[in-house]
């Protein structure tokens, strides 16, 4: 692959991804995630112990987002995590009401 290769600390990777991209290679990457039935705070808070330090860059309470970072295994991981998580807790129950006979 042609290009320019980049070796930073991890602390500085977020702040040199020059954009975002819907791939996920072997290097450092952001991916922006829209958990559908959970807020993304609450999955912020889930998905702490197992992000690696500054793998979360932000929480979009707004827009219900996280941007996570990391390398295409850590962000793997956290998606299998929110995957996990995020799931309608109610798909297929019977809700029963009440008749006044």
């Amino acid at each position: 692959m042609n290009g320019v290769y980049n070796v930073v600390a991890v602390q500085d990777a977020a702040r040199r991804i020059t954009g975002i991209s819907t791939q996920r290679g072997n290097g450092y990457s952001i991916q922006i995630v829209s958990p559908r039935y959970v807020s993304a705070t609450e999955i912020e808070r889930l998905l702490q112990p197992f992000a690696p330090e500054g793998g979360i860059l932000r929480v979009d309470e707004n827009r219900n987002l996280l941007l996570l970072a990391g390398t295409g295994q850590e962000i793997t991981t956290m998606l299998e995590v929110i995957k996990t998580f995020d799931v309608d807790w109610l798909a297929g129950a019977c809700l029963m009401t009440r008749r006044d006979v």
